[in-house]
């Protein structure tokens, strides 16, 4: 009987102090199989050969080096910008010793991938932290969102709200995902899952720097203006005071507006610094590909008599691609609204297509609070890629117009309307995209 119960005595102790053990040295297997190819990872899909040292190295930074004892470390890259690592080492045995096992083969495997992305699972972020209404559809407004809405306001009772005969429509399997609380009330519908109590996602561009414009002035300190606005059509007017190329241009400690409003002219403009701002008043306008610094003037098109075109260079069609960076570069230190009306005529903005902005259109500076306004007013406004806006309400106004965009980040949000409707495409095609390094399997 005594020897018999020995036996369970091991038996129970293998399974308890073994098995103890084996999970050890399987979880430890596993945070060196996962370092390793995080850190092998940084090196894809360019250097192979850096990769398989790096993780190499961090694996045996963290006790397993391949061919020592009993361990093995394995490296492969299954696909391109993937690298995969397996662990195997054989933890020797005690109390299971009796019956002849001397040893347990454990083994861990890690994939990680470094690769392009699009930013962020959603078609709307709002950045608010605690305010109700974040994101609010009121009146006559209308969603039509093709990604997720992401309120992180904690508000209880109406972080996120729709009133009035609002709607929110959005694709199948899209989500309204909120950190507080929804309401709906009046005549508003919405026909997306609503999640409460999600956890809130980070601001996704923390981490690209602020734009700091390129400044150039000749000898004596003058800021240069190498492009002026070109006149492609519509006679021989003026360039406007506190235009580039003007006789009064705006400068950086006089920031003038930039203010054009002549009937039947088209204009050529450039990427560059703008210190006083646009008033888009008449006129056709081609903008041609690059960032068009506002350092502190805004931009303002309230005017049915002007319509805004990216164009490839030279073009005189939809192309090329833009970011209307507004900052306070200039001496208006708070900056002012960015302002876009289609007012029945047209707007058709196109993205960055390189660089660290690439997919961004507009970015509103963190420094910069201001109101961003897009507003249709039987028109289409067509503005692709992401728009930023920070530290800055996104006020959406149909009004008999369709404003169409790929992804919207802000603080807050007001979506009104009359008969028009706010669409969020989502298309990766125009969507930023970031290189991410991280696990997989």
């Amino acid at each position: 009987m005594v020897a018999v119960g020995l036996l369970v005595i091991f038996g129970v102790a293998a399974l308890v102090f073994d098995g103890g053990m084996m999970l050890l040295e399987k979880r430890d297997q596993q945070n060196a199989a996962d370092a390793a190819a995080i850190a092998g990872a940084r090196f894809l899909p360019v250097d192979h050969a850096a990769a398989r040292a790096e993780a190499e190295a961090v694996a045996t930074e963290n006790g397993f080096t391949d061919g020592v004892a009993d361990q093995s470390v394995a490296i492969e890259f299954p696909s391109a910008g993937r690298i995969a690592v397996r662990i195997e080492d054989r933890t020797p045995s005690f109390f299971a010793g009796i019956w002849g096992l001397f040893g347990h083969d454990v083994a861990s495997r890690a994939v990680a991938v470094n690769e392009n992305r699009p930013l962020g699972p959603f078609g709307m972020l709002s950045l608010e932290p605690s305010d109700c209404s974040a994101l609010r559809v009121r009146g006559g407004g209308v969603i039509d969102s093709a990604g997720d809405i992401q309120v992180n306001s904690t508000c209880p009772s109406d972080a996120m709200s729709l009133g009035g005969t609002g709607e929110v429509i959005v694709a199948p399997s899209v989500g309204c995902n909120v950190v507080g609380g929804f309401s709906s009330g009046g005549s508003s519908s919405y026909n997306c899952a609503v999640t409460e109590g999600v956890v809130p996602i980070p601001d996704p561009f923390l981490g690209l720097n602020p734009y700091e414009p390129p400044i150039p002035t000749d000898s004596s300190g003058n800021i240069v203006y190498p492009n002026p606005p070109m006149v492609v059509s519509g006679g021989s007017p003026s360039i406007p005071s506190g235009c580039p190329g003007s006789s009064s241009p705006a400068s950086h400690t006089t920031p003038r507006l930039c203010r054009f409003n002549t009937n039947g002219v088209t204009w050529r403009l450039f990427p560059g610094y703008y210190p006083g701002g646009f008033h888009f008043q008449k006129g056709t306008f081609y903008l041609e590909p690059g960032i068009y610094y506002i350092g502190g003037g805004g931009l303002d098109m309230n005017s049915s008599g002007a319509a805004l075109i990216s164009v490839d260079p030279g073009g005189s069609t939809p192309g090329g691609g833009v970011l209307l960076y507004n900052g306070n570069h200039s001496s208006d230190t708070d900056g002012s609204e960015l302002h876009l009306n289609g007012s029945s005529a047209g707007m058709h903005l196109l993205p960055m297509q390189s660089g660290p902005y690439a997919g961004l259109v507009i970015y509103q500076d963190a420094a910069v609070c201001h109101r961003v306004t897009l507003n249709g007013n039987n028109s289409d406004v067509i503005v692709r890629g992401t728009i930023y806006v920070p530290c800055g309400e996104v006020q959406a106004n149909g009004n008999g117009g369709t404003i169409t965009t790929d992804q919207i980040v802000a603080d807050t949000f007001d979506v009104l309307g009359n008969g028009g409707s706010l669409r969020v495409m989502y298309d990766s095609t125009f969507l930023p995209t970031l290189r991410l390094a991280g696990l997989v399997e």
